[in-house]
């Protein structure tokens, strides 16, 4: 069985210095059997998530939602902390919008009392959990319209995030292209073709053994477990779920016959694949029904 595990509420709920060290422990498991490729995506920069998680053994890390992943046997080639780093979208290095974002947000956070303005490498956001939470929630909309009128003609997109309500949120501008439904088709996709070989190699995998190859080329996924607690995992939940809707039609072509689906026309995930989409937490989110190959969605 090869397992595809993506967790995302680690790193953004916690602060480095208060992960604990059950939480470590129990990646530092995950990771250890080489049945499991396991992976943490946060909406932080690169320093931030390899500051926190970059020990752990055989843990691949995505930054940014996804603009910037490290696969596990990555970890000790060069680059930030240490690991080796590769980029979703190119198109990420225009910051051309930036000056006009950050002007328009500069307004909103000068008349909103607690909200603040963080920049990353390829993004920047409007925070408000610290406002008035009904006030907060009125100047985030103006502030989501506002920027979405003004920034129509750059390659970006304005987003809301957060739990919303008296927990606040953000609205993030950030390069098209780049979510974190987009970052687990790139994780299977890896682990389908070999690309990202190694990604579950377990203790003793090598950089250099999985990029010959050795058994990694022929890990289509067939359970899956996606964790989110945020309104921006909901891209990574439906790209799961599409995922699946490509399968059955795929499937159905093939007659089940599921060598030849899994060897060649889907090399994405297995033909018989379960996979269980989870919510951490109170968030607003769109169930939906379980299907022929997945166990659905449930709070945590």
């Amino acid at each position: 069985m090869t397992s595809a595990i993506i967790l995302t509420f680690i790193s953004t709920r916690l602060a480095p210095h208060r992960i604990e060290e059950e939480l470590i422990s129990t990646l530092t498991s995950l990771c250890s059997d080489p049945r499991n490729n396991v992976f943490v995506v946060s909406g932080k920069e690169r320093s931030a998530i390899t500051e926190t998680l970059g020990n752990v053994p055989n843990l691949g890390l995505a930054a940014e939602h996804g603009m910037y992943y490290s696969w596990p046997h990555q970890a000790f080639g060069l680059g930030e902390g240490g690991r080796k780093w590769e980029i979703m979208n190119s198109g990420g290095q225009d910051r051309s919008w930036r000056p006009t974002a950050l002007t328009i947000m500069e307004v909103y956070t000068s008349r909103t009392h607690g909200s603040y303005i963080e920049q990353t490498e390829s993004k920047v956001l409007w925070q408000y959990k610290d406002a008035d939470p009904e006030f907060g929630a009125l100047q985030s909309k103006e502030l989501e319209d506002h920027l979405q009128s003004v920034l129509k003609s750059f390659h970006v997109e304005v987003l809301r995030g957060g739990g919303g309500g008296d927990a606040g949120g953000y609205i993030e501008v950030r390069p098209v292209g780049v979510s974190k439904g987009m970052l687990l088709r790139r994780v299977l996709e890896g682990l389908g073709n070999g690309t990202g070989a190694g990604a579950g190699g377990g203790a003793g995998t090598t950089g250099g053994a999985a990029q010959q190859g050795g058994n990694f080329n022929n890990q289509q996924v067939d359970f899956a477990l996606i964790i989110g607690d945020d309104n921006c995992d909901e891209p990574m939940f439906e790209e799961m779920e599409e995922v699946n809707k490509e399968l059955q039609k795929t499937k159905a072509k093939k007659g089940n016959r599921l060598r030849s689906l899994t060897r060649s026309t889907f090399p994405l995930v297995a033909g018989h694949i379960k996979y269980f989409t989870a919510t951490v937490g109170k968030k607003v989110r769109r169930d939906k029904g379980a299907s022929e190959a997945s166990v659905g969605r449930a709070p945590l």
